[in-house]
């Protein structure tokens, strides 16, 4: 259990003042620092003298590092939201123990190892404190435009898809901003896959990027050719047009990249299943043919940051509980891996489950490592999702005569191809962790199902 926010504020104030008196006595009395220090040296066994003490090049860093963990400190009693300091400041308390571990390796004296021990324990302390600003970030707002936040280069998404249950057709539309070397535009796209006619139309309208207007009011994104609010979507340019509503379905949204990961730049993005589960109603106009949607499940999602990944498959279905349940079952997977390879080129893989009316999530650094996977298997890709009590496992695919290729640039301009399914196949098997099955769930053509890889890198 994570601390609340005025927990962390007084704590850190604490490390604060104990970091600036520590840094002051290093600098300013080394030689009593030195003093004090041999009293452990003559009790513990294996002990020795640490050299030091007079003026010189490590005495100056060290004051001014323990200047920077001081402010660091104090900067979060004041604000501990601010991830960036939590990173910083946890990111040095790991990298002293480590340093202080093999000190105490190749000079053998457990002096070292006992100053290992003690920055070990500040370092496992301060990371949980910093569970207060993932704690305010997990409330904050799905929906709220970020690219207003920044000058820099970056991309902003808003994604719906929606599946009729009376003719089988999707729609799926993208409002989109992106800012970078490759350029700076704004677009409202389009696909509607007609599941009668086995045919897939699709568009995009783009702008200038200053022709978008962003507003955590009740329309987020406007652009001449379509506009987006929390319960609504609209379009219109050549070849199409749209209006629909939705309301809320029970399941929650999903948040799939924390906050810390975001900001400490290992994940280049965030996505936010803002509307994980919705009832949507409305028209869609396809050259000059009018669909109307009426009890149509589906999604809104929304992502933003300063790259793209690398490449990565992501599934979303609400499916019915054939086992009597009121409420649907709500499934979405997200694999993929950062730019550049990421971290020694892993990828991540997370999920979120909707199931019983209680949300499940598997988005933690060490499941999403190394728990959780997706591979590729015959038409599709099957996945493997522990989350807490149960796991989620199975297989799906996209309609292989249904699917939109559509080309991404990231802010770097990039490019990427998006295969892109919204009638997709999905089977998923719930087990408890005795591996007792809890239903199979499956629905043959409602399913989002997408695999996105750089160009050139199939």
């Amino acid at each position: 259990m994570s601390p609340d926010r005025d927990t962390a504020r007084k704590v850190m104030r604490v490390y604060g003042v104990l970091f600036v008196i520590t840094g002051t006595s290093f600098v300013l009395f080394p030689g009593l620092v030195l003093g004090l220090l041999r009293i452990p040296a003559a009790i513990l066994p294996g002990a020795g003298e640490m050299a030091g003490g007079e003026a010189s090049l490590w005495l100056g860093l060290t004051g001014s590092l323990m200047a920077v963990i001081a402010y660091l400190s104090l900067t979060l009693a004041r604000d501990p939201g601010q991830l960036v300091a939590w990173n910083a400041l946890i990111l040095s308390k790991a990298l002293s123990t480590g340093l202080f571990a093999v000190f105490a390796a190749t000079e053998a004296n457990t002096l070292y190892l006992t100053a290992a021990l003690v920055d070990g324990v500040i370092c496992i302390h301060i990371a949980w404190l910093s569970g207060s600003a993932a704690a305010s970030s997990s409330a904050e707002d799905p929906w709220h435009p970020r690219a207003t936040e920044h000058d820099g280069d970056g991309y902003e998404v808003w994604f719906l898809k929606l599946n009729d249950p009376a003719t089988r057709d999707a729609f799926w539309a993208r409002y989109t901003m992106s800012r970078g070397p490759g350029g700076a535009v704004a677009a409202c796209w389009f696909v509607y896959f007609d599941a009668e006619r086995r045919t897939v139309e699709q568009g995009r309208w783009e702008h200038p990027a200053d022709e978008a207007v962003l507003d955590a009011g009740d329309t987020l994104f406007r652009l001449p050719t379509g506009s987006l609010g929390r319960r609504w979507a609209k379009g219109e340019g050549e070849g199409a047009r749209w209006d629909l509503g939705w309301e809320p379905g029970a399941a929650p949204p999903f948040d799939f990249v924390s906050e810390r990961l975001y900001r400490s730049g290992i994940a280049g993005s965030r996505y936010f299943s803002a509307q994980s589960e919705g009832c949507f109603r409305g028209s869609v106009e396809i050259a000059g043919t009018r669909r109307e949607f009426r009890d149509a499940t589906g999604s809104v999602g929304h992502i933003w940051g300063a790259r793209m990944a690398e490449r990565w498959r992501w599934a979303h279905a609400v499916l019915p509980d054939g086992n009597g349940g009121e409420e649907s079952v709500v499934f979405e997977v997200l694999s993929g891996r950062p730019r550049s390879g990421g971290p020694l080129g892993v990828t991540f893989t997370l999920g979120h489950l909707w199931f019983g009316g209680r949300h499940y999530a598997s988005t933690g650094l060490v499941r999403s490592l190394c728990s959780n996977r997706t591979k590729a298997a015959g038409d599709g890709w099957d996945f493997r999702i522990r989350f807490d009590g149960l796991v989620a496992e199975g297989h799906c695919a996209p309609a292989a005569d249904l699917v939109a290729e559509v080309d991404y640039t990231d802010p770097a301009g990039r490019p990427l191809v998006c295969k892109n399914s919204k009638t997709g196949h999905l089977r998923l098997e719930l087990r408890d962790a005795a591996g007792n099955s809890l239903g199979i769930f499956e629905t043959q053509d409602t399913a989002a199902v997408e695999t996105v890889v750089r160009v050139g890198r199939r």
